[in-house]
């Protein structure tokens, strides 16, 4: 996964797939504590931050964060997926 957008308020987002063959969706709803590693090779940092995710399923934050790097994870372009939100 790649971090779409980290914003003034320090939310993290991400694109992630839906479906019966994905779970991913229902563990974030049913347990919303996530811990996120992120690594910044260039500058050789390394970051974990905990905090809580929603599931968000807006189509202006999609459209607002679809990019060339999200087409190429999800090539069946913006339907079948939600943005989710990490709050630290």
């Amino acid at each position: 996964m790649a971090i779409q957008d980290i914003e003034k308020d320090n939310n993290l987002w991400f694109f992630t797939h839906t479906g019966e063959e994905h779970n991913k969706v229902d563990k974030l709803e049913q347990s919303p504590s996530v811990q996120v590693s992120v690594v910044s090779k260039p500058e050789q940092l390394y970051y974990s931050i905990n905090g809580k995710s929603s599931v968000v399923t807006n189509q202006e934050k999609i459209d607002k964060y679809w990019n060339s790097v999200a087409k190429v994870w999800f090539p069946n372009g913006k339907r079948r997926f939600r943005i989710d939100t990490y709050q630290s």
